[in-house]
């Protein structure tokens, strides 16, 4: 399982990079002259889609659906057991399905010029995937396969960052179509800045939560 599944996020992240190489090209040469503005937020955003895809949507993913299958394959796990890591394991293909169809439509509704109407709000899917995938999992696989309950207020704080992302991502697409160039960029560095901490905080401070993070 772990090599298909890298091997997927190897492409959502190089789908990202491609979008992000594509907003870089746009701000150095032009088809249309816009104010830098109007692209550096969109680039931020695709920049920080794909560190996310990289290095905080795989490790969770792999962690997440190993979990369920080792509690599968164990013979010795009560068949209670086994039918929650089987929803649970479902539950984390419904979040993967919204990632790779949001950095998919971010991909392919882009067009070469500064007043492309690529939205980076196509992002925001993955991240409402998510916010829904917490919602739903209150009770997730431990890491010795055990289930555990996540606290309520746990699991609001880790749903609010990701809704948090997604409103980024659209408010940094809206506001360079409303010709608000400085507030775009604004957006976007601010979805950077928090995608780079998510991804590092989790990898600095490991906890029972993360089992749950997006």
């Amino acid at each position: 399982m772990s090599v298909p599944l890298a091997g997927a996020y190897a492409a959502l992240a190089y789908v990202g990079a491609c979008n992000a190489f594509m907003w870089a090209l746009d701000l150095t040469a032009p088809i249309i002259e816009t104010p830098a503005p109007f692209v550096i937020g969109r680039l931020c955003v695709a920049i920080g889609a794909t560190t996310l895809a990289a290095l905080n949507f795989y490790p969770q993913a792999k962690k997440q659906l190993g979990l369920a299958w080792s509690v599968v394959a164990n013979a010795r796990a009560d068949m209670d057991a086994k039918k929650f890591a089987f929803t649970f394991a479902l539950k984390v293909l419904g979040k993967m399905v919204c990632e790779f169809y949001g950095y998919w439509l971010a991909l392919t509704k882009f067009t070469p010029c500064s007043v492309s109407m690529e939205l980076s709000a196509y992002y925001a899917v993955a991240f409402l995937g998510h916010a829904a995938f917490v919602a739903a999992s209150g009770k997730v696989l431990g890491a010795s396969g055990a289930i555990e309950t996540i606290p309520r207020n746990v699991q609001v704080l880790i749903g609010s960052f990701d809704l948090v992302l997604a409103g980024l991502c659209v408010a940094t697409s809206r506001l360079a179509i409303a010709g608000a160039g400085v507030a775009s960029a604004a957006s976007g560095v601010a979805f950077l800045a928090l995608a780079l901490y998510f991804t590092f905080e989790n990898k600095q401070k490991p906890s029972k939560a993360s089992a749950v993070n997006a």
